[in-house]
């Protein structure tokens, strides 16, 4: 026995005193047991064993045992009572530097986490954009692709195509079935001919809502019904004739040239897009053109529509329609595609060039028609004569009308046109007749730049709202025989630059505000047969010279043989002798 239970007992309390009491860890008890086995020796507490009775052998001193069992339960109470929490959760950290380290733990665990959300989300994100523009791999019949119909299928242009997804599934019997169109030819020719008329301002931006991210995509504008008509409608039956293929019931399918019979017989062969990528970048323009021409214009109600956009028809075979064989720059859509700055001009004779069948005239009188005349007009660029007289077209004229440097007749007269005229038609450089009288909707000003129509012959402004003086360049129209200005309110002194339009044969000024009289230099109008002035503010004394000339023309000219004037009354305010019509007009 090393020493007494007291030395033992004291050196404890001195311990426990050093550490402080409260401040007891899971070390602490190694020490109490160290300290007991010191006690009790080598065969007490530290190495007792339990006997067959239950009861624990060994020599011991029994007040050492009773004592040291009463120190380790002084000690374990004071563990329990002092850190309770850290004795039932041994688990939680103890220490700040502990606590540190948790934290940095579950910083790491949600940036990992985040990391891999994001990545998820992204890799979701680019394969749904990879398979919008088709659900799956279809094809134009037995072994045809979805290319060109004569020749292997194009690649897309390197270009930057616009997305195209259609603005609705056209609703029609004679459609082709939802398997007969590849989805990836229709998206490329939808992406090209949008790219296209966009890039030669033919059509605006603004015209297609989901590429310009503007309008109301539930309401198809007419140049989304074109497109969609051009991609999803207008097709060849397969076995149609192709043009080099001069032998019948070939082989090869060919035998008919007409698109109407094959498909009428047989509603469900195989079919093949009427226009593609290697069509010639004109003749896709031209097709577009008509067809937003007939969106546009409500072709649906027109009196006579016969053929318009029948899929596989071509437009000149629309009625109304007149086309001729012209050679137009040999360039495809494709390769417009490629170089949209470099188009040729359509009149370019240094360029390459292909036959085409080309639209000369549209005359579609009387038939109902509304809507307005949409811009794309100007990519019908042959057109020599536009009437639509007598129907009921609204809306203003598009001033891309003067890129019609070809036409030589504008008959838009008795609509229900608005705004004012365009000075862009000065720059039809061709046209012999413009035609707009009967539109009360169009205001404003005659165009000073109507006086650069150099070969106009007749100019019909009457029964309009036009205002203020009229131009004097139309003393530089040295070809007109017919002026009609009457019924507006046009006014201030008559021009004495028409007295310049020495072959003039009518001259209708009636039913305006003029004033003054007539200058001298209408003596020159040597030809003038029809002169009629009622109605206005002028005072003036025609038998002075207007009468003369009357009276001493030879005979079987027939100088004015039609002369109005506000010569009726006991004072009149033109006096006028040899008048054939005297009106009284009173201003108030």
């Amino acid at each position: 026995q090393a020493a007494g239970p007291s030395s033992h007992i004291s050196a404890l309390d001195a311990n426990q005193s050093h550490r402080g009491r409260g401040s007891y860890y899971a070390d602490d008890d190694s020490v109490v047991s160290s300290n007991v086995s010191e006690i009790g020796g080598p065969g007490d507490i530290g190495s007792s064993s339990n006997d067959d009775d239950g009861n624990r052998s060994g020599s011991r001193d029994p007040e050492v045992v009773t004592l040291t069992r009463a120190v380790v339960t002084d000690v374990e109470n004071a563990n329990v009572n002092e850190h309770p929490n850290e004795r039932q959760s041994g688990i939680l950290p103890r220490s700040r530097r502990e606590w540190c380290f948790v934290f940095l733990a579950i910083l790491l665990i949600l940036a990992v986490a985040l990391g891999t959300g994001l990545g998820l989300g992204l890799s979701f994100m680019n394969k749904d954009s990879s398979t919008s523009s088709g659900k799956e791999e279809r094809t134009v019949g037995v072994g045809q692709s979805a290319g060109s119909p004569n020749t292997e299928p194009t690649q897309s242009p390197s270009v930057g195509w616009p997305t195209f997804s259609p603005s609705s599934t056209p609703n029609d019997n004679t459609s082709p079935s939802a398997t007969s169109l590849s989805p990836v030819m229709v998206n490329d020719l939808a992406s090209a001919i949008e790219y296209h008329v966009i890039a030669q301002e033919i059509s605006n931006i603004a015209s297609f809502p989901e590429m310009s991210d503007g309008g109301d995509p539930t309401t198809m504008s007419a140049q989304e019904k074109a497109r969609d008509f051009l991609v999803f409608r207008d097709y060849l039956p397969l076995t149609i004739m192709d043009e080099e293929d001069d032998v019948p019931n070939n082989p090869k399918g060919g035998g008919n040239d007409d698109p109407l019979a094959i498909r009428n017989n047989d509603l469900n062969q195989q079919r093949k897009p009427y226009l593609t990528t290697a069509t010639s970048a004109y003749r896709v323009a031209q097709r577009f053109a008509t067809a937003v021409l007939y969106y546009a214009t409500d072709g649906d109600n027109w009196e006579t529509n016969q053929l318009w956009l029948e899929p596989g028809v071509h437009e000149c075979n629309f009625i109304g329609v007149t086309c001729e064989e012209i050679a137009v720059p040999s360039v495809t859509l494709e390769e417009a595609l490629e170089s949209p700055n470099e188009l040729p001009h359509h009149d370019d004779p240094e360029f390459d060039s292909t036959m085409e069948q080309m639209i000369v005239a549209i005359d579609l009188p009387e038939n109902n028609i509304a809507g307005s005349l949409p811009q794309e007009i100007m990519a019908l660029p042959y057109m020599r004569r536009l009437a639509l007289w007598s129907n009921a077209v609204g809306g203003s004229l598009p001033t891309q009308l003067g890129r019609l440097t070809r036409l030589t007749g504008l008959h838009m007269d008795d609509n229900m046109l608005e705004g004012n005229i365009p000075r862009q038609i000065g720059q039809m450089s061709e046209l012999t007749d413009l035609y707009l009288q009967f539109n009360r909707g169009i205001a404003g000003r005659i165009p000073a730049e109507l006086g650069n129509l150099a070969k106009l012959e007749r100019l019909r402004l009457s029964n309009m709202s036009l205002r203020g003086p009229v131009p004097t360049t139309l003393g530089k129209l040295a070809n007109l025989v017919d002026l009609s200005l009457q019924d507006n309110r046009l006014g201030r002194s008559l021009p004495a630059e028409l007295g310049n339009l020495t072959n003039l044969e009518s001259m209708l000024l009636n039913g305006n505000i003029f004033t003054g009289g007539i200058p001298v230099s209408w003596k020159s109008l040597g030809k003038l047969k029809r002169l009629e002035l009622q109605y206005n503010e002028l005072e003036l004394d025609m038998d002075e010279w207007v009468c003369p000339l009357r009276k001493n023309a030879p005979e079987g000219s027939g100088l004015l043989k039609v002369m109005k004037a506000d010569c009726k009354g006991d004072e009149p305010r033109v006096a006028c002798s040899c008048c054939t019509e005297c009106f009284s007009y009173f201003v108030s």
